[in-house]
């Protein structure tokens, strides 16, 4: 029986031929869904002067749209299965859209947050189905390499967001930047739906039409390979958003650098970490141990946190190692993505297995801001290089663990 991508609803394990037109509607779907992450980044400041916010509770903006896929991203990635691909991530971008819009009406602290909630459904949806559309695309030869460039999605969409979003915002404010987002974020899901319709190529894989059963999903979610994968990535994604997100404050409060070249210095930082996500598939590729690249990106990304946040520096070292942390780091992402398919018994476990993995990457996601901005209050800067490199160290133990 032959199928088609629209029809695809449960992942697949090989193809004839890879479609890079449907791998890089994926990779822009990714990137898209990003730029919520990277508003909140460049507009924070604002919002909290606007809404006076302490610096706790401006985190918890950043990190609200992430909560959602740190407490459910396996169980939503369920609905993938009874959806189908397409449909799944389109929703996603509809919810994302009109989420955005609610948000561009906050009045206060509470509703921002709640809209960031809902968004957080949405961009779920989206990062959990773009990659399994990955995997449903390629073939095995080209897989590992697609998988890894979909971990540049994160820095590519926070970096396109922290270099425009100062200047939409100094034409209509970071609620103009809400709605503009909220719109593209709408045309391109149509968008999206309409060309996966349009891309009717078989794929080669027997359609798995019944539904899955909680024993099924329960030993999916179990994986020990791909929960050991989540946690490595939640460490990396703690150190990296913890100190990114936090980065355009940091230069503000310290340096006092204005508002749009603290963002722009943040974004390059963020940016640069596509290099790393997209290196790792071609050393993966050449043969390099993705063990030998996690290790190094962990060592390097502790050693990087210490200068970044070192008070004695000139802000241009600052942005040196911050720039090192994220570049290196996204040798992390690359190789964890890479792995989904060794860890999958069947086709179906794909979506579930990108869901725990969302859940690892949220962990760090909320908790990373969170914690940075609580260290710098309470405390100051100079205090959290020492709990990067404990995360660091944490990700070196489980990288060593991982399959021995």
């Amino acid at each position: 029986m032959q199928e088609t991508i629209a029809d695809i609803g449960d992942g697949a394990t090989g193809t004839s031929r890879t479609s890079w037109t449907l791998v890089s509607l994926a990779l822009l779907a990714g990137v898209l869904a990003a730029t919520q992450i990277g508003a909140a980044h460049s507009a924070l400041p604002v919002i909290r002067r606007e809404l006076h916010l302490s610096l706790v509770a401006g985190a918890w903006v950043v990190s609200g749209i992430n909560v959602v896929g740190l407490l459910g991203g396996a169980l939503i990635s369920l609905a993938s299965l009874r959806f189908g691909l397409p449909r799944f991530i389109t929703f996603g971008f509809v919810i994302l859209a009109l989420s955005a819009f609610w948000g561009a009406g906050a009045a206060d602290q509470s509703i921002l947050v709640l809209s960031r909630l809902l968004e957080g459904v949405g961009f779920v949806m989206i990062i959990i189905g773009a990659p399994s559309m990955i995997t449903v695309v390629t073939r095995p030869k080209d897989r590992q390499a697609a998988l890894a460039a979909w971990g540049a999605y994160m820095p590519a969409g926070i970096a396109l967001a922290t270099w425009f979003g100062p200047a939409i915002m100094a034409h209509a404010g970071w609620r103009g930047l809400w709605r503009l987002s909220g719109l593209v974020l709408l045309v391109f899901g149509l968008l999206f739906f309409a060309v996966t319709q349009w891309e009717r190529r078989p794929v080669a894989i027997k359609q798995e039409s019944s539904p899955i059963s909680w024993h099924e999903f329960g030993q999916s979610l179990l994986n020990s390979d791909a929960i050991m994968l989540a946690l490595i990535f939640g460490c990396f994604t703690v150190q990296h958003q913890g100190t990114l997100a936090m980065y355009p404050s940091f230069l503000q409060d310290h340096y006092h650098l204005a508002p749009q070249q603290a963002g722009h210095l943040a974004s390059i930082a963020m940016f640069s970490n596509i290099a790393g996500s997209v290196g790792s598939g071609l050393l993966l590729r050449s043969g390099v141990s993705s063990r030998l690249l996690m290790t190094i990106a962990f060592v390097v990304m502790a050693a990087a946190a210490l200068g970044t946040f070192a008070l004695g520096f000139p802000w241009q070292g600052s942005f040196a190692c911050a720039f090192a942390l994220s570049c290196v780091g996204g040798l992390i992402p690359g190789c964890v993505l890479a792995k989904v398919p060794e860890c999958a018994r069947s086709s179906r476990d794909v979506p579930i297995i990108n869901g725990v993995l969302v859940q690892g990457s949220k962990l760090g996601l909320v908790t990373g801001p969170v914690i940075v901005s609580a260290i710098a209050t309470r405390l100051n800067w100079t205090w959290v290089p020492l709990f990067m490199v404990a995360a660091a160290a944490l990700g070196l133990t489980l990288v060593w663990k991982y399959r021995r």
